[in-house]
């Protein structure tokens, strides 16, 4: 049937979008909290010498999926690492930057010295659930550094193994929930502790998923409105 033909194609176009797995190019994961002791003997965060203790924090890290390694086993499971740390068989591309504020000021963790750059995250059966997140500079005159990591034995908080797979969490006293950092760059020293409330995680489809989903709503613009004309 005439009149049938573009609504089938349309159907048929919908069906293949929606079996293609969704990619991200980027993932960003978003740590918020308290910092719990740390001192900017150089003011990058404001003043030179301030105690940056009870100060709110943001720590938005950024890894890409085309660069480090993927591991993982299948079930628990998965991480992206890759640098210049670790040994053969490992990308010496680190996949991730990151950037920490405090105080409206951000601090860049760029990850241009491909030395470490690593994200994972399990979760199992029982209610285990872990997310870190780290990235490392080092180099002559830089050594830098932001950790992130989250541990719970009672709140599954990831919904997959899977490291791209989105968790969103609001930490409880059963979590174990703690960050680090340190930035040394030539007269520039600042270190502390981080307390961590909260983490989310936002993906950016790459643009080969885009496209297949231009593609196919413009296919069912073309079907509905010759099915129209068809009427």
């Amino acid at each position: 049937q005439p009149k049938l033909l573009p609504l089938l194609l349309t159907l048929a176009i919908s069906t293949i979008f929606a079996s293609q797995p969704l990619k991200a190019a980027t993932i960003s994961i978003v740590y918020s909290g308290t910092v719990i002791s740390g001192y900017d003997t150089s003011g990058v965060f404001g003043s030179s010498g301030a105690n940056l203790a009870g100060d709110a924090y943001t720590a938005v890290f950024t890894f890409d999926d085309s660069k480090g390694t993927e591991q993982g086993d299948g079930s628990t499971f998965s991480q992206i690492l890759g640098g210049a740390a670790f040994g053969p068989g490992i990308s010496q591309l680190s996949p991730g930057s990151a950037a920490l504020t405090i105080n409206g000021v951000s601090l860049d963790f760029t990850g241009n010295t491909n030395y470490l750059g690593q994200e994972s995250q399990y979760t199992l059966a029982s209610g285990d659930a872990q997310i870190a997140s780290t990235v490392e500079d080092e180099a002559p005159g830089l050594s830098a550094q932001l950790h992130e990591d989250i541990y719970s034995t009672s709140d599954p908080f990831v919904s997959s193994y899977d490291w791209h797979a989105p968790p969103s969490i609001i930490v409880n006293a059963n979590d174990t929930a703690a960050g680090t950092f340190y930035y040394y760059v030539g007269a520039a020293s600042v270190n502390g502790q981080l307390a961590i409330d909260s983490v989310s995680i936002a993906t950016a489809p790459d643009p080969g998923t885009c496209s297949l989903m231009v593609v196919g709503l413009a296919i069912l613009a073309i079907g509905v409105t010759r099915r129209l004309n068809l009427v």
